[in-house]
């Protein structure tokens, strides 16, 4: 009997038998490495057997993440949990998505180096921490709680932002989830599954060539920088409206559809815009 890269069944049998101290440089493999995996034999080392579960278990949860639902548009956040230039555009967007959170699904990436056997991040351990405390949060929390959970403990612990990536601090702002989700979280936290999410969403930044916090992308398209303590290369501006516009447009380009959050007088700004573009070209 042979193991493919992704019997997630039979992995999670094994990693609950598995003991507790099991190497760290175990966990340092993720999603890029699926496709590479042949399929193991089942009488293989344990260490071959957890790093193709390891592995697989990494990726699922990654492509299963971002699932905004229905229609909704896709604002990624490229930061670091401990950054203050990234905690200011959040507090920014925090502004922005009480307007208009039932119309967004909201994601952060983080940016890190995962080239050697742990990923490091550049505010030290406790970024990293922080990172994947976040991680966790996001990945627990259902597509339709992106806002109600996921965004709420992003603020929290970015209203005491020297104790980030403490457990006192972590332990504090998942009291104010569901048990159920703050239970599930904090076991990614401290287990092997928030290593493999931390590895491998700092693979994502490269990608997609991002090197500066706090870089916004808007349905897949690069919107905004904000980086030492100034915003640029945002040619629809920075501002609470601009940010409110771009997606509610995202969201007309999407669906085909005005949501009635983004307002009527918006609309015919907009349509004005579309009409005298399309006499422009």
């Amino acid at each position: 009997l042979k193991l493919s890269a992704c019997n997630v069944k039979w992995c999670a049998v094994l990693l609950h038998q598995l003991p507790t101290d099991v190497p760290r440089h175990l966990l340092t493999h993720t999603c890029g490495h699926v496709q590479s995996l042949q399929p193991v034999e089942m009488n293989a080392p344990v260490s071959v057997l957890l790093l193709a579960c390891l592995a697989c278990l990494a990726c699922v949860s990654a492509v299963n993440k971002p699932h905004p639902t229905d229609k909704k548009v896709l604002v990624e956040l490229f930061v670091m949990s401990r950054c203050p230039d990234a905690q200011r555009a959040e507090a920014r967007f925090n502004e922005i998505l009480q307007r208009v959170h039932n119309i967004t699904h909201v994601q952060l990436h983080f940016i890190a180096d995962n080239a050697g056997q742990t990923v490091t991040c550049k505010h030290g351990d406790i970024e990293c921490a922080g990172n994947r405390q976040q991680l966790c949060v996001y990945d627990k929390s259902p597509g339709a709680e992106n806002y109600q959970s996921f965004w709420q403990f992003i603020m929290c612990q970015n209203a005491a932002p020297a104790e980030v990536g403490q457990l006192p601090l972590a332990e504090r702002c998942l009291g104010q989830l569901s048990k159920s989700l703050a239970d599930q979280a904090r076991a990614c936290m401290t287990g092997y599954e928030g290593e493999g999410l931390l590895r491998a969403d700092a693979a994502i930044a490269p990608q997609r060539s991002v090197t500066r916090s706090c870089t916004i992308f808007i349905n897949g398209e690069k919107r905004c920088i904000h980086d030492g303590g100034r915003w640029y290369d945002c040619p629809g501006g920075y501002e609470v409206d601009d940010f409110v516009a771009s997606i509610c447009e995202a969201f007309w380009t999407k669906t085909g559809e005005w949501p009635a959050v983004c307002g009527q007088d918006k609309l015919r700004a907009h349509m004005n815009e579309v009409v005298a573009r399309q006499i422009h070209h």
